[in-house]
């Protein structure tokens, strides 16, 4: 049985190693074929950075003999080999390796790989400049003398450098004024013309770094229909590359010897998993017409390793607990406050200007950010003609957000309460529950006034992603037959009904509780949720002066 990789992203390995490898040469042959110089985005873990060594192995050695089983090993329509390129000497600069926090650290560190290519191809470079944009052309242009057929360039992750610097504006402007310079080279005619083919990966598109400025020869091929399928796998790809360990899952799951079940009841059993690994890992859409979705590449694969492995099968959260978020999200996080209860809204709607031209850092959109990083993704049956529409795509997105949103803003405090939440709630009176949401606000950092409680509208969202992040069912604003009360926490057991009221004038404190109660008793909330559930309906006040709820009264 072939194992699974985990963090392995050369091929090499994958076919010497007997690993499980996912045929991904046809969308290859495709992008190849079609775009001489393309720009390719997907969120960390999505299996970028294989694709990169797959395209460099190609061109280096063609098909044999890493790819003579796969697609493009054969032949098209009128017998002519599929993978019909000569071998072009390759140049990969890996961005990922050049994160620094100082100018002149990552010029020595781009140098240093680009100096291993003049070594490789005997070039003899005599002179590396100080501005990388300068000693790269100077590079290509010994290399194209010597290689006159042309040459293949690969840059994978560009943006890591730019990324660690997110929140050093003095810092990154250097970055990207260098990164600028290189590719301003790259893009002219005496080193574009002998570019065989150009593959740039990335999880963010950044304006002014010259990638993505007017007249740029690069294409951003990130959502083209023929490539939505590129990295992650599809149901039928997991159906086929991992029978093995479908089998396996099955036996556990349902205690039985595949061997000795009838066809039907297989069929039965397979379907049942395919639909809740769906539920888990699927729908991530990356279609410019809202057809084609994958799995997870990452978490499929962890899922099928854990199930083989241990006793007890778990749909887990591997992407998150496995350094899915990249460092810009966490960086923005920590200087934006971030209504993250908007995205559990069923859909979100974004202008497509917003969405494929995403504006630079500072003025970028909250929702194409969480796009680009994997936590939205296009909503399957929508197109980007003029909108795009996007949502959470499974249950491991979900979970992840909430606790993206509560670790970054709670910290040690989350991680201390976060198992103990449910069965608290569950037991707590009025005057409990307040104290323990006062005991949350209470951890809210306050520096550089990025949770300041200036309104209702602050208090409850803070609480809410609190409860989220801990995996609390609860909903805000929920409508109702008389009215929508501010917040219902929904238990095994018990629904919680909490109304807020906020004020920055001590005296009024008593009013806003009466009004608060007035709300609960003559709306009815909570009428709406599971009446044979025990039922606590509570008002609260939030003084702004005090920085805490100073009075609650149980209805």
């Amino acid at each position: 049985m072939k194992k699974i990789p985990i963090g392995i992203s050369g091929i090499k390995p994958i076919i010497n190693e007997n690993y499980v490898y996912v045929d991904k040469t046809k969308e290859i042959k495709y992008l190849i074929d079609t775009y001489r110089y393309s720009f390719f985005s997907r969120p960390r873990r999505f299996g970028k950075s294989l694709t990169i060594d797959i395209v460099e192995t190609l061109f280096t050695y063609g098909v044999d003999p890493y790819f003579k089983d796969s697609y493009i090993a054969g032949q098209n329509n009128d017998g002519t080999p599929r993978w019909n390129y000569s071998t072009y000497p390759v140049v990969r600069l890996d961005f990922s390796a050049f994160v620094s926090e100082s100018i002149s650290q990552f010029r020595e560190l781009f140098l240093a790989q680009l100096n291993d290519y003049d070594e490789q191809f005997e070039l003899n470079t005599t002179k590396f400049r100080i501005n990388i944009g300068q000693t790269f052309s100077d590079f290509v242009l010994k290399l194209i003398k010597k290689y006159p057929a042309g040459f293949v360039l690969l840059i994978d992750e560009y943006d890591a450098p730019l990324n660690n610097l997110i929140d050093n504006e003095k810092l990154f402007e250097s970055f990207r004024l260098e990164i600028r310079g290189l590719y301003s080279k790259i893009k002219e005619s005496k080193i574009s013309d002998n570019v065989i083919f150009m593959l740039v990966t990335g999880v963010t598109r950044f304006k002014d770094v010259s990638i993505f400025s007017a007249g740029s020869n690069i294409k951003d091929v990130s959502y083209d229909n023929n490539l939505s399928t590129l990295v992650g796998y599809t149901r039928e790809e997991i159906e086929f590359y991992f029978k093995d360990y479908i089998d396996i899952t099955i036996a556990k799951l349902h205690k039985c010897d595949i061997s000795n079940i009838d066809p039907s009841t297989y069929k039965n059993y397979k379907e049942s998993l395919l639909k809740t690994l769906a539920l888990n890992y699927d729908n991530i859409c990356y279609d410019e017409y809202g057809i084609k979705s994958v799995f997870s590449t990452w978490s499929i694969n962890n899922f099928f390793i854990e199930a083989s492995n241990k006793l007890k099968i778990k749909f887990g959260n591997y992407w998150f607990e496995n350094g899915g978020t990249p460092t810009i999200l966490i960086k923005y996080l920590q200087n934006h406050l971030v209504d993250f209860s908007i995205f559990n809204n069923k859909q979100i709607v974004i202008s497509i200007e917003d969405f494929v031209y995403p504006a630079s850092f500072e003025k970028m959109d909250i929702n194409v950010l969480m796009a680009q990083t994997g936590y939205l993704s296009l909503t399957k049956g929508h197109d980007l003609e003029n909108a795009a529409y996007l949502s959470i795509p499974n249950n491991e997105l979900r979970s992840s957000l909430a606790r993206l949103a509560s670790t970054n803003i709670f910290g040690q405090f989350f991680t201390q309460l976060n198992g103990k939440l449910s069965e608290f709630l569950s037991k707590a009176s009025g005057i409990e529950l307040t104290e323990k949401f006062n005991e949350i606000l209470a951890k809210i950092p306050r520096k550089d006034a990025v949770y300041n409680f200036e309104d209702e509208y602050s208090v409850k969202n803070i609480i809410q992603t609190f409860l989220l992040g801990a995996n609390i069912l609860c909903y805000r604003e929920v409508f109702e037959s008389a009215g929508r009360p501010d917040l219902i926490i929904e238990l095994a057991d018990k629904i919680i009904v909490v109304e807020f009221k906020f004020t920055k004038d001590s005296k009024l404190v008593q009013d806003k509780l009466e009004e608060a109660v007035n709300q609960i008793l003559t709306r009815d909330y909570g009428q709406s949720f599971d009446c044979t559930k025990e039922r606590l309906r509570i008002a609260v006040v939030y003084d702004a002066n005090e920085k805490k709820l100073v009075a609650f009264k149980e209805c």
